[in-house]
């Protein structure tokens, strides 16, 4: 029998791992699987769920046959989800979703051979239903598999995770995430040329995470806007738009202090911003040391506008101007003082007009 290992991008030594647990039918009771929202977890729950069940006598999970197909569909009577996907409303899973396990648990399969129970937001049972669950955990029937996802395994008592077998999703580097982007999202390409600042915040947003990344590339532009984080994007592209336009316009000062007074006008919004603009100035001064050739990989700028920027800047101005920066964003918990912060930041900009 051949079990797929090639459903998640990045975890082919965990689903190597599984795959020889599943061929030798030596699969624990209970697995942990930690990662961040968008690394998989669902996706390889549902992939466990279906190899453990799949009848083909070939490959497995077959994704055809009756059994993985009601499987994907959530569809199956044996493959329980539990807490969080019932009810969105609720902030964390109590003593009553681990009860209502307890009424089933003992019940045999009504079509599979083993049945799953898939706790999505397992860090968020409280104490008590942690303590019923271990009940559940110290001797369940050889018929059932746990499936417990998590961002924090931390969440969980230390009884509860030496009872379960952890799985760890992989946490890809932001070079990764970037070559996954380009090769696989229909928008990437076209967004490196135009707006590479979006790509570049869509990826330090996604935080080691290809389900996040996909789901922020795939936003439209107007959702983009109302998103944090891409609103401080834009609003560093208007800083540089004021302090270097294409063509004559009203004063520098004058643009950047309505700017701020309107785009950056909470202590969140200046550190995002600071940290873009920290961003933007790391590519001028690649731009600024590369002698005329095209620069390395930039994060913020397309190579014409960053060597165009550069090239109206005193390179200690830019590495001035960065250092400035980077305290204001580095000592905000320390100064949350909002008109500070905004002249400070823009004193700093100031320097890469002089």
């Amino acid at each position: 029998m051949i079990v797929d290992r090639n459903c998640l991008f990045g975890n082919e030594a965990l689903l190597s791992f599984l795959s020889d647990r599943i061929a030798e039918r030596n699969a624990p009771h209970a697995y942990l699987l930690e990662g961040p929202d968008g690394s998989g977890k669902k996706t390889l729950a549902l992939w466990l769920a279906e190899a453990l069940n799949c009848r083909n006598e070939e490959a497995v999970p077959c994704k055809r046959c009756r059994f993985c197909r009601t499987i994907a569909a959530m569809q199956s009577p044996d493959v329980f989800w539990i807490g969080m996907l019932e009810n969105t409303a609720k902030k964390s899973i109590g003593v009553d979703e681990i009860r209502a396990i307890a009424e089933t648990i003992y019940l045999l399969p009504n079509d599979l051979e083993t049945k799953v129970y898939i706790i999505p937001d397992a860090d968020t049972m409280t104490q008590q239903a942690q303590n019923a669950f271990l009940k559940l955990l110290e001797e369940p029937p050889s018929y059932v598999l746990f499936l417990l996802l998590c961002e924090n395994r931390y969440a969980l008592l230390p009884t509860v995770r030496s009872r379960v077998q952890l799985l760890t999703m992989e946490r890809f580097s932001e070079e990764v995430l970037r070559e996954w982007a380009m090769r696989n999202c229909e928008s990437a390409p076209r967004l490196s040329e135009t707006k590479p600042e979006v790509i570049s915040t869509a990826v330090r947003l996604a935080d080691g995470s290809i389900g996040r990344l996909k789901a922020f590339l795939a936003l439209s532009e107007k959702d983009r806007e109302k998103h944090p984080y891409f609103e401080a994007c834009e609003t560093a592209g208007q800083c540089f738009d004021a302090l270097f336009p294409e063509e004559p316009g009203p004063a520098f000062r004058t643009e950047l202090m309505k700017i701020f007074l309107k785009r950056a006008d909470t202590r969140d919004r200046l550190v995002r911003l600071a940290d873009l603009l920290c961003t933007a100035l790391r590519d001028l001064i690649l731009c600024a040391e590369s002698s005329g050739e095209r620069p390395g990989e930039l994060l913020f700028f397309n190579p014409e506008r960053g060597i165009r920027i550069a090239g109206q800047c005193v390179r200690s101005r830019i590495w001035e101007s960065y250092r400035d920066l980077a305290s204001v964003r580095d000592s905000s918990d320390a100064n949350p003082n909002v008109p500070l912060m905004q002249n400070s930041m823009m004193r700093a900009l100031y320097l890469l007009r002089q």
